[in-house]
């Protein structure tokens, strides 16, 4: 099975970044708008994982996050990888915690490594995902609409635990199912 270790958003958020997204489709660009149901806060992308590693997982995972402390975070800015000008994904930032955010995140990688997988080679940067773009000629096109959301502001949320989920892809936009949900003291 497909599968990630995510923060999930509250439906405030979601309907925030829903707005947002509404005013950047104003620049007409092809591209792959992420629907709001979908977004979430990666902490660690897993790829295809056996059902015994799932369980594995949610084992290492559950004794992990036990004990942790609920933190909040805070949707902000805008901003494109690998960057403004070759754009190739669309987000919005997340800021706050101090170092709650990178402690929980560690955990994710941490125990995706004791699985077996690589370590992720990128660092972690903390955002939610809007769009993605295959041609570069939309990328630019959009460029503009997102250069006056950069101060967006999205809200701020609770964190009070980490999902584990599978992710089927589908002609019709994935399907997300929770699998396990790893709730803070």
């Amino acid at each position: 099975m497909r599968a990630f270790i995510a923060i999930e958003l509250p439906d405030t958020i979601k309907a925030a970044l829903h707005e947002l997204i509404g005013r950047l489709r104003e620049a007409e660009a092809r591209v792959s708008w992420v629907r709001p149901e979908h977004m979430h806060l990666t902490l660690r992308f897993l790829g295809e994982i056996t059902p015994a590693d799932a369980l594995r997982l949610e084992e290492l995972l559950a004794l992990r996050y036990q004990g942790m402390k609920h933190f909040e975070l805070q949707v902000c800015g805008t901003g494109a990888f690998p960057n403004i000008h070759r754009p190739s994904v669309i987000w919005a930032g997340i800021t706050g915690s101090g170092n709650a955010l990178d402690a929980v995140q560690a955990i994710a990688e941490e125990e995706a490594c004791a699985l077996g997988l690589p370590r992720e080679r990128r660092p972690f940067t903390p955002h939610l995902t809007l769009a993605r773009i295959k041609e570069a000629e939309y990328g630019k096109r959009l460029m503009p609409y997102l250069s006056r959301e950069r101060d967006f502001e999205g809200g701020a949320f609770p964190v009070a635990g980490v999902s584990l989920f599978s992710s089927e892809l589908t002609p019709q936009g994935p399907i997300h199912r929770r699998l396990r949900e790893f709730l803070f003291s």
